[in-house]
């Protein structure tokens, strides 16, 4: 299992370092059989503030600090909804919903190239949602994409300023974690092996990055949305 454990941190985080989000949503619901639902959900908060904060640091010159400021504030608010709901709400069908959701919002995306616009309100409330998301389940990539393949068309600001952004939500999450008692001896195990697996995934995507076109980025990232929202349904 452990061996499994690996190659399922190393290939999300490949995917990770090259599309700058949908690691975390590849990770969840495979991790979930093999450590279970805490340990899971404290070793991607902690992995993923990890990991994009390495990831930033080569990119730190691409990141669009404007549109930084304008989705921090919004999805801060819907961890703390997201925190909250997590005390009372069964999550089982909200994940396939947001699954299903996520499909959908892939095939509009594949079929416009990215090209889509939406409405001032609504991309508020796509980021809000997906800070939601994030704080219930640690996968609220989708939604936040949705709204930078509008507002980030270009692959290297994109990637750069998505990864800034989940370091500064991840870490929010590891403090949040903290105060729900998530770190246990069992965490500091599989965080351990997961540093080390993800270094090597990060490596790994740094080179096939540099193999991408921007023409193809778009495209591949809306089939990558897809894989996710079915992941999401298992």
């Amino acid at each position: 299992m452990i061996v499994l454990y690996g190659i399922v941190i190393i290939f999300a985080y490949v995917i990770q370092t090259i599309f700058g989000f949908a690691g975390t949503a590849i990770i969840t619901p495979l991790l979930f059989l093999i450590v279970g639902a805490d340990t899971t959900v404290a070793v991607t908060g902690m992995l993923g503030a990890i990991g994009c904060g390495t990831a930033v640091i080569k990119v730190r010159k691409n990141i669009l600090f404007q549109e930084v400021w304008k989705i921090i504030p919004l999805m801060i608010a819907g961890i703390i909804i997201g925190f909250y709901l997590r005390t009372v709400v069964t999550m089982g069908y909200l994940v396939k919903l947001y699954g299903i959701f996520i499909m959908g919002v892939s095939c509009v995306m594949f079929i416009t190239n990215g090209r889509i616009r939406l409405s001032r309100n609504v991309n508020c409330l796509l980021l809000l949602c997906a800070g939601v998301i994030h704080g219930l389940f640690v996968c609220g990539g989708p939604l936040l994409v949705l709204y930078a393949m509008q507002a980030i068309p270009q692959k290297e600001h994109f990637r750069a300023t998505i990864n800034f952004i989940w370091m500064i939500l991840n870490a929010i999450l590891v403090i949040g974690h903290f105060r729900e008692g998530l770190y246990t001896g069992s965490f500091f195990y599989y965080e351990g092996i997961a540093i080390i697996m993800a270094g090597m995934g990060i490596y790994a995507g740094e080179i096939i990055n540099k193999r991408i076109m921007q023409k193809g980025f778009m495209k591949a990232g809306s089939v990558l949305l897809f894989v996710t929202g079915l992941l999401l349904l298992k």
